[in-house]
């Protein structure tokens, strides 16, 4: 297939025409604006994880995009560094914990109503959603512990998937056509299970000592940093051959597409009131 054919998918079109007047018009259309899948943006890891503890209806099931371990050290660095408000110790009345770090009755049963799934490489992750649900989401007439609160009237069943960039950006498969297959899959996972697709991407600490490469002899050549905004970057429409030829390059890529627009074609930005 001609690239500059491919191009073409992820070309951006408009809606035309009036906003109907019909009151189940409205009914229907705020509908579907619940069930489409959503990126959430701008957020961060705690952000994610509160919101889905807010907005879920069992079942619901968390993807994490990484090993269990690796999750933990990140989750407890962002609320180490988050501006959210903390619980202050009761002695000395001084902020020591985020609340997502104190087990209260609320949070633990709460989390009980959802499923956490650990794919830390892209096939782990590519194979879970092949046999979602049968292998991943409870079922549908699941019923959460008695102790757990009901779920909010607007609450939804999710499926969420946290970090998806980030697992395809080390990998020859960060490209349009290696993302659209993963968010393909997602989505038809969603739709069969019945839940809403939430998805999450949140800056990652880099390790210190990670070599800094200078880029602008070539803008061709692809850096594996992301930018401050991350949904911005341009990756190639095409899978590349190769994943790096050295600390912080990849190879040739050729055509480029925005993340945003290849992640819109399947999803809605929430927060920037993008539709």
């Amino acid at each position: 297939m001609d690239p500059a054919d491919e191009t073409n998918i992820y070309s951006e079109h408009q809606e035309q025409g009036t906003p109907p007047n019909n009151q189940d018009d409205h009914r229907g259309r705020s509908n579907e604006n619940d069930t489409k899948p959503t990126v959430l943006h701008p957020t961060t890891l705690p952000a994610f994880i509160q919101h889905i503890l807010d907005t879920h209806a069992p079942p619901t099931t968390l993807i994490i995009c990484a090993s269990r371990a690796t999750f933990l050290q990140q989750l407890l660095h962002a609320c180490k560094h988050s501006s959210e408000p903390q619980i202050p110790d009761e002695d000395d009345n001084i902020n020591t914990a985020h609340s997502l770090l104190v087990p209260t009755l609320h949070l633990l049963s709460t989390c009980c109503t959802v499923n956490v799934a650990f794919c830390p490489t892209l096939e782990s992750l590519r194979a879970y959603l092949s046999v979602y649900p049968a292998g991943g989401a409870p079922p549908r007439n699941f019923n959460a512990p008695s102790l757990s609160p009901p779920p909010k009237e607007h609450n939804r069943s999710l499926l969420a998937l946290l970090n998806p960039i980030a697992l395809h950006r080390e990998t020859t498969a960060f490209s349009a056509q290696g993302l659209s297959r993963t968010m393909a899959a997602a989505v038809e996972a969603a739709e069969a299970a019945g839940q809403k697709l939430v998805v999450g991407e949140c800056a990652v600490a880099v390790k210190a000592g990670t070599a800094s490469v200078n880029l602008q002899h070539d803008s061709r050549i692809q850096s594996t940093t992301p930018p401050p905004d991350l949904w911005a970057e341009e990756i190639s429409i095409l899978n590349v051959a190769t994943k790096s030829f050295g600390a912080g390059e990849r190879g040739w890529v050729g055509r480029t597409v925005s993340l945003r627009r290849v992640v819109g074609a399947w999803c809605s930005f929430e927060g920037e009131g993008e539709s």
